[in-house]
């Protein structure tokens, strides 16, 4: 069969399912999320570019579920087969939830992707020191580990990198000595002392600890912690 020929036929057979503008009688004549609406397949809600862009829209099937939402799909595209529908574009990306918790702040036109300044603004960086970029994936670095939360509250204040050749990707936040005196566990629970990469309860720690205060457990027993 000619190629013109050919695709004459696919587009017919296509036509047949119901794609958008299609004639048909009823919805169930529509493929996908399309309606049929005065004799032809349209989308429900038709999205438009000024829609796409607007914060909080939503585009449902017609069953109401969701297809597309404002963030992070917030650009527009008109397509042969769905008809006007929002995608991904950069203002969503940088808009998303993923891009606050994860780092997945730009768009590489085809997925919301990580950055070297979205690992840095992100909750990964906030929390947990992630906030380097190794190409891919958002990693610790030397100063997110020190204003991490799991440092102020783990100790977790120490970079260490990976193995020559894999530092940025494998290299992880570890607890320091240091880390564990200011860390919240030395004032909540007396773990203020270093040992073995990991804070264990000291004499004074626990003298001077909340647990101590509250509870009256303010004695250190070696394996155990603060005990009355």
């Amino acid at each position: 069969m000619p190629f013109l020929a050919l695709l004459l036929w696919t587009f017919s057979a296509i036509a047949g399912d119901g794609i958008y503008n299609a004639k048909c009688k009823k919805n169930d004549d529509c493929i996908g999320h399309l309606i049929c609406k005065k004799k032809k397949c349209v989308a429900p809600n038709s999205p438009t570019e000024k829609k796409c862009a607007t914060f909080s829209f939503r585009q449902t099937t017609k069953k109401g579920d969701l297809i597309a939402s404002c963030p992070p799909d917030c650009g527009f595209r008109e397509d042969l087969i769905w008809g006007p529908t929002c995608v991904l574009n950069q203002t969503g990306c940088a808009a998303s939830i993923e891009c606050r918790e994860s780092g997945l702040c730009e768009f590489n036109g085809n997925a919301c992707v990580r950055s070297e300044e979205g690992c840095a603004k992100s909750a990964l960086c906030k929390l947990n020191g992630l906030c380097g970029f190794d190409g891919n994936r958002c990693v610790p670095d030397t100063q997110g580990c020190k204003d991490s939360i799991a440092c102020k509250q783990e100790g977790r204040c120490g970079y260490v990198p990976g193995p020559q050749g894999y530092q940025a990707s494998h290299g992880r936040c570890s607890i320091t000595a240091k880390g564990c005196v200011q860390s919240a566990l030395c004032k909540s629970v007396g773990k203020c002392g270093f040992e073995g990469d990991i804070c264990i309860s000291t004499r004074m720690g626990c003298a001077n600890s909340t647990l101590c205060k509250k509870e009256g457990k303010c004695r250190e027993q070696r394996y155990i912690g603060c005990v009355k």
